[in-house]
């Protein structure tokens, strides 16, 4: 049978066919299910599938409380779907706004956004939904801007702009639509009239739907015509009259509407006008609902203005201009004197200074008006004349309204005074008690050059020598005491004499002193008798008598201020009160860094910790106590050297560059007070050091005492009270070298160079506090006032020139690269500089004190001992990229007074690494 089967097969060729595809069919099945197997073998497949909502055709984001949807997971590309619909697991967020089954279901509870979270197989998808109130959501439709109303007008071609808006907040995602195609309205709302008829648009959002009936009509235009209408205007006389036409595509309207805006004209339903008064109307025609306007102007008889300064610079154009109404024909002719005034192209010219008239003649009205001219000349010599006729010798006795400016000219003054307490720079007038010589300052510039008048004037004072006296002795008389007073008994600067009365009893030396008990407060009358050159003036005073204040309660508050100091770091603004509402005492603190910590409580960070230190002071009745105290302070405390490096480039930079006008102050013969200006600089870090000449006053000289110090503990700034222009640092080095007045001091400083007059281990004297030494604290008799010791014995003294034409920035800049050097060889910080004034009461620095630039000099000097002490190794160049105003050594060589901006950069080298920073700033007028 076997081979009957194969001879069968072999023949049978059908049989063949039917195996060979069934060989087929068994290999492709093999295959798929080793590829079955490698899948199944494999990772699963990745599960994508997306949240959708069958309740809703558009997706679904917004709904109401209390709203049922139904949500469902729509897979994307996978096999086994039906498999998966078992294991969806379903979520929200948060169940107090919305809940959902293993369904889909989901129903809304509260108002709110809640996410819903559909997790297949660790696959999660999530759907933000947001649940209002039905009442809470409503919009209005605004029209090009406006509130829209349910029905409209408009043209064919005309568009408009809808928006929605919800409680003033415009609605996104508003669907817009209208309900035919006489019009088109895209997704924003932007709506074009295509064709006449009518159309709704309708607006919806949540749910909520709005609807505007549209009109769209032809395109209807019209114009008013009349032959006298020139650009839509008309100018007519009093009582003209003429007629007024609407035109439609040349075809004359009927029915239109006619109106005037005021009584000035009259105007018929015909279109009739008459011209009834002087002045403006106007016109406006209406044609379904389309309104044209005119202009009307009414003339009445003809007249002109000539309007002009009245003044005229010579050879140069008389500038005036004639006013009158539009609508006349108009000639005009000018006659003139030919001496002042000639014709040219340009107009008319003035050719010799003096007051002058011009006549101008309007030929057809026959008008005729005259105009007084003043020509002028711009000049130094006419200006000067012109100031002083103005101001020379002029007795002030109030106010003064200043002339700004030279005629109508570009020529602007600026004014100053120096005696400025009892006559400012605007002419502010405060009578002094004795008339004053003082001398008026006035400045100006001709193009760019620059030129100033000093003019004497006469300050009217009010009183006598006895006035003087009086106001002086109001100022030393207190209103109540709580010690013995001691009365002056002379003034200094009249040969006079004081006698003093307690309740008719002459009180000897003028010693008034009282028994501080437990008793009542009293008053007694305290007389003085004045006495000048033979003449006598009484008064009296009524001082309260204050018994027996506490000297614990003072003793309490100044404790209660310095521990706090001891206990806290300032890191912020502070409050300094100058009154304690617990104890009544009297608070005095003075900062001897305000740079970084003012006497008002004012903080500004340093670059890193430091102590400050300040004379505190407690006054309660008889009882006070003062001391130096030490303040801790926050500082940035930067480690990396390129902050530290941007953090100082910050420093020096100034967004805005200040300016200022100032006096140099001396006792030489007409140098007593000097006019100067700082016109701006920036400090930028040159790496030079100044130059410094060595010339050591000789041992034995009777102007210094020789000796050593025993600490170093301040350095001490002056200004040399020396303006002559002579009295430079090589000048001072000089004078102290040839002078026989006993003072030393250990360098001088200008603007160019520095000279070391003393050794820096040995005394100058240069402070004024004699014999004080460092801890001291003493009262000066002559300034009335508490100072410090050791400004002789523990101090290095500066002297800082102020001599006429230096540059006093330059001055400052110097003297900090110098003081820098020398806080750092003695271990001191920029709080321990000190002034003239802090040892003796002196007024010295003058020149920084009056002028107001302490802080800066201290801010100066921090800047270069930053530089010394945390800038090591760095190199600094400086380049202007502003040239014509600015200096690469930060100096401004030109303020055109305009504000402009001023720029440079800084390259910085650490280490061999270079980085560039660019930096500007706002240049200050000076005023």
């Amino acid at each position: 049978n076997y081979n009957i089967l194969i001879i069968r097969i072999k023949e049978n060729k059908n049989m063949k066919k039917i195996f060979n595809k069934f060989l087929k069919g068994l290999t492709v099945f093999f295959i798929f299910i080793i590829a079955m197997f490698f899948i199944a073998c494999n990772d699963s497949p990745t599960i994508n599938f997306e949240i959708e909502n069958i309740d809703y055709m558009e997706e679904i984001n917004t709904i109401y409380v209390g709203d049922e949807i139904t949500l469902e997971v729509k897979f994307i590309d996978v096999l086994n779907e039906n498999d998966l619909l078992g294991k969806i697991k379903w979520s929200t967020s948060d169940n107090s706004l919305a809940t959902i089954d293993e369904n889909g279901k989901l129903v809304a509870t509260s108002d709110g956004k809640v996410i819903i979270y559909a997790e297949v197989e660790e696959v999660k998808k999530e759907l933000e939904i947001l649940i209002i109130k039905k009442n809470d959501f409503d919009f209005d439709v605004k029209i090009n801007g406006d509130i829209s109303n349910d029905f409209i007008e408009i043209q064919i071609g005309e568009e408009l702009q809808l928006e929605a808006y919800s409680k003033d907040e415009k609605l996104e995602d508003v669907f817009w639509s209208v309900d035919n195609n006489n019009a088109t309205i895209d997704e924003n709302g932007k709506f074009i009239a295509l064709k006449a008829g009518k159309t709704i648009i309708s607006a919806e959002k949540n749910q909520v739907k709005k609807t505007i009936e549209v009109t769209i009509n032809e395109i209807f235009d019209f114009e008013i015509k009349n032959n006298n209408l020139i650009n839509n205007e008309l100018i007519l006389e009093i009582g003209e009259e003429l007629q007024l036409v609407a035109y439609s595509k040349e075809e004359k309207l009927e029915d239109v509407i006619w109106t005037a805006s005021n009584d000035n004209v009259k105007i018929d339903v015909n279109g009739k006008l008459i011209a009834l008064k002087e002045g403006k109307a106007e016109v406006t025609c209406e044609k379904n609902n389309l309104r044209k306007k005119i202009s009307i102007v009414i003339n009445g008889p003809f007249d002109f203005e000539i309007s002009g300064s009245g003044y005229a610079a010579l050879g140069k154009t008389i500038e005036l201009g004639l006013l009158y109404k539009d609508g006349y024909d108009v000639s005009f002719k000018y006659t003139f004197d030919e001496k002042y005034i000639k014709e040219s192209n340009e107009g008319l010219i003035a050719i010799l200074c003096g007051e002058t008239t011009i006549t101008i003649t309007e030929l057809n009205n026959n008008v005729t008006k005259t105009y007084e001219v003043l020509i002028y000349e711009i000049s130094e010599e006419a200006i000067s004349i012109y100031l002083e006729t103005l101001y020379n010798n002029l007795e002030v006795s109030s106010n003064i309204d200043f002339v700004k400016k030279y005629y109508d000219s570009e020529v602007e003054f600026q004014y100053s005074s120096n005696d400025p307490k009892h006559l400012d720079e605007n002419g502010i007038y405060n009578a002094p008690i004795l008339t004053i010589d003082s001398e008026l300052c006035i400045v100006y510039y001709i193009g760019e050059e620059e030129f100033v008048s000093f003019l004497p004037i006469v300050i009217k004072g009010w009183g006598t020598e006895f006035d003087v006296v009086l106001k002086y002795l109001d100022d030393q008389i207190p209103e109540e005491t709580q010690r013995t007073l001691y009365l002056p008994t002379t003034y200094f600067y009249y040969d006079t004499v004081i006698d003093w009365y307690c309740n008719g009893s002459l009180l000897k030396d003028g010693i008034f002193a009282f028994e501080r008990n437990d008793g009542l407060n009293y008053t007694v009358k305290l007389k003085c008798v004045i006495k000048i050159d033979g003449k006598t003036e009484e008064k009296e005073y009524d001082v309260k008598c204050i018994m027996l204040d506490s000297n614990d309660k003072m003793l309490y508050t100044f404790d209660k201020y310095v521990n706090y100091f001891n206990e806290n770091e300032v890191s912020g603004n502070i409050e300094i009160p100058q009154y304690d509402e617990e104890t009544g005492a009297k608070i005095l603190f003075s900062s001897w860094n305000e740079a970084v910590l003012s006497n008002e409580g004012i903080y500004t960070i340093p670059f890193n910790d430091m102590s400050i230190t300040a004379f505190f002071t407690v006054i309660l009745g008889e009882f006070s106590k003062r001391e130096v105290i030490t303040i801790n302070v926050k500082g940035m405390n930067l480690s990396g050297t390129w902050d530290k490096v941007e953090t100082f480039l910050d420093r020096i930079n100034k967004e805005e560059i200040k300016t200022q006008k100032f006096y140099l102050y001396g006792w030489e013969e007409g140098y007593q007070t000097v006019l100067t200006k700082n016109i701006g600089y920036l400090p930028f870090y040159m790496m030079e050091e100044v130059k410094t000449t060595v010339d050591i006053v000789p041992d034995g000289s009777p102007l210094k005492p020789s000796r050593k110090r025993t600490s170093t503990n301040y350095i001490t700034l002056h200004n040399t009270g020396m303006a002559h222009p002579t009295a430079t640092a090589k000048g001072l080095n000089e004078y102290i070298h040839t002078t026989d007045r006993i003072a030393s001091w250990h360098f001088s400083i200008d603007d160019y160079e520095a000279y070391q007059e003393l050794k820096l281990d040995e005394v100058g004297w240069h402070a004024g506090d004699g014999s004080t030494t460092y801890g001291m604290i003493h009262y000066s008799e002559s300034a009335s006032k508490w100072c410090i010791g050791g400004g002789n014995n523990n101090s290095i003294g500066i002297e800082m020139c102020v001599y006429a034409g230096c540059d006093f920035n330059m001055v400052m800049r110097n003297t900090a690269k110098v003081v820098s050097k020398l806080l750092v060889m003695y271990n001191l910080t920029p709080s321990d500089i000190r002034q003239h004034y802090d040892f003796s009461g002196k007024n010295c620095p003058q020149v920084i004190r009056e002028a107001g630039r302490w802080t800066e000099m201290i801010e100066l000097i921090s800047l270069e001992y930053f530089a010394r002490t945390q800038l090591q190794g760095v190199k600094f160049e400086f380049i202007s990229l502003t040239p014509e105003y600015l200096d690469n050594t930060g100096k401004i060589i030109k303020n055109p007074n305009t504000s402009p901006i001023v720029k440079y950069k800084v390259i910085v080298e650490v280490d061999g690494v270079k980085k560039e920073f660019t930096y500007e700033s706002k240049l200050l007028p000076l005023k």
